[in-house]
């Protein structure tokens, strides 16, 4: 075997496997220190660590997800290469005069300290979120195993940071709360956003169960935003099909997953779509084509229908600065998206456009 080759793939494996340790490490801290705050009271929640933020956004045309967003470590660092520009000066048209929701995945400690290479607890500094204010994202998702890297004043001061500069911030890192719940306005419908983080443990149905019917009855259509699944894996696993088939049984009209860093497979179940992970939008990661690719969806009313229509992005050309694929790299990413999706997705993966039963 070719010695740089060798070399490489040494090199992949072992990121995968620092990865892998890493976040069995990170659960066990989150186990030690925070186990107590699953099994208290949603009123002590609500008393001392949730902030709810309401939704009063005016009725916007369309809505747009994406995958995750980390602004620490070498997205931090590469800021002052990118200047006068961002990590999403290439997508600012796109997400223009929209509802734009994201994963953010890291915290907001009072006192930064940049985050060193490998490190994967993630510092962000608060000047880092005009990335998120200029490139137009609106809601940010805080149910995912890194909104707690820096404690409980970290989580604290990170919703603070991010409710001061406009953001709602959804979602809590170890079960749900009301806060899990964002109600917003599209094309005259009303939106439910429903915020899980399931990478700890799946949540039991008595946790989410209720919030999915409140949401049902308090609105037109639910999405569920989702942190869950296996890091790097192109295909979902049991457990998230299982979990996404009992959502939609219970109301949900479209799950939209990240958390693996690939974009994974589409699944449709009972008329309505599964998006398992869009994988990144603005991560540090660069070691082959599937972490450097990820998949923004767009939500919007055309002829009188709903549809998702398909934006594949790539930072392989600038790193940490994403911009949307051409069309011939497009027409590859469908190709391959199709090929491990359901089959009566086929053609419309292909055509990057999908219809959505709202």
């Amino acid at each position: 075997m070719n010695i740089s080759l060798f070399k490489t793939i040494l090199l992949g494996v072992s990121i995968v496997l620092l990865f892998s340790a890493t976040a069995v490490v990170g659960y066990s801290f989150y186990q030690l220190h925070f186990k107590t705050l699953v099994g208290e009271s949603l009123s002590i929640k609500q008393g001392f660590l949730e902030v709810v933020y309401n939704s009063a956004e005016e009725d916007d045309e369309k809505i747009i997800l994406t995958g995750d967003i980390m602004l620490a470590r070498d997205v931090e660092r590469r800021q002052s290469l990118l200047s006068p520009g961002h990590s999403l000066s290439e997508l600012e048209d796109l997400f223009k005069s929209s509802i734009v929701v994201g994963n953010f995945e890291a915290s907001i400690p009072v006192l930064h300290e940049p985050t060193p290479s490998m490190v994967m607890k993630f510092s962000v500094t608060p000047q880092n979120l005009d990335i998120l204010v200029q490139g137009g994202l609106t809601h940010l998702s805080l149910a995912n195993n890194h909104s707690l890297d820096h404690g409980l004043l970290g989580y604290e001061n990170t919703l603070t940071e991010l409710h001061e500069r406009g953001f709602v911030a959804g979602g809590y890192p170890v079960g749900l709360s009301s806060s899990s719940v964002s109600y917003v306005e599209a094309n005259d419908k009303k939106f439910a956003l429903v915020f899980i983080n399931a990478t700890f443990s799946y949540p039991d149905t008595a946790i989410w169960h209720p919030f999915i019917k409140q949401a049902e009855s308090s609105s037109d259509a639910v999405i569920v935003y989702i942190h869950w699944g296996d890091e790097y894996e192109l295909i979902h696993n049991n457990a998230q099909e299982r979990l996404a088939h009992e959502l939609i049984d219970a109301g949900v009209d479209l799950i939209v997953g990240h958390h693996p860093h690939v974009v994974q497979d589409i699944e449709l179940y009972k008329g309505r779509l599964v998006f398992y992970s869009l994988g990144n939008l603005v991560f540090d990661q660069y070691w082959n084509n599937d972490v450097s690719e990820g998949l923004i969806l767009e939500l919007e009313k055309v002829d009188a229908m709903w549809r998702a229509e398909l934006h594949p992005v790539e930072s392989r050309t600038v790193k940490t600065q994403p911009q949307e694929m051409t069309a011939e790299e497009s027409q590859a990413f469908f190709r391959r998206l199709a090929e491990r999706s359901d089959e009566a997705l086929y053609e419309q993966i292909l055509d990057g456009s999908l219809s959505l039963q709202f």
